[in-house]
């Protein structure tokens, strides 16, 4: 089976560096997003209506003022990532869970256990 691929990923201004991972191990499919510099608040992990396609976002924004003498600077900066994943259809989806661990997005989606008893006839 091939593994998940990005489904039309919708990309409007790029959150620096980001990048995604995706792995099968026989329990999970994992998906690993770098996203630095983005809020645990701004990051969305959802599932369609049928559970069949993964979307992941996030969104960062920053303001940097500095003031120096009698001139002012202020860098602002805007950046968002939206990717879609159709699952396989081995995955639970209703046991998805996601965490951000310092700028890192793990989304881990069980599978369905195997029926395949290893007997070789």
């Amino acid at each position: 089976m091939p593994p998940p691929r990005p489904m039309l990923p919708e990309m409007g201004r790029l959150v620096p560096r980001t990048k995604i991972e995706y792995k099968e191990t026989p329990e999970a499919h994992l998906f690993q997003a770098e996203l630095p510099g983005v809020r645990r608040e701004d990051v969305v992990v959802r599932l369609d209506e049928d559970g069949k396609m993964l979307h992941i976002s996030a969104k960062s924004k920053h303001e940097k003022k500095e003031k120096k003498d009698k001139y002012h600077c202020v860098e602002k900066g805007y950046g968002e990532f939206v990717s879609k994943f159709m699952l396989p259809p081995n995955s639970k989806p209703e046991l998805l869970k996601s965490h951000v661990d310092n700028g890192v997005l793990t989304v881990t989606v069980p599978k369905q256990k195997s029926h395949n008893t290893g007997h070789h006839y």
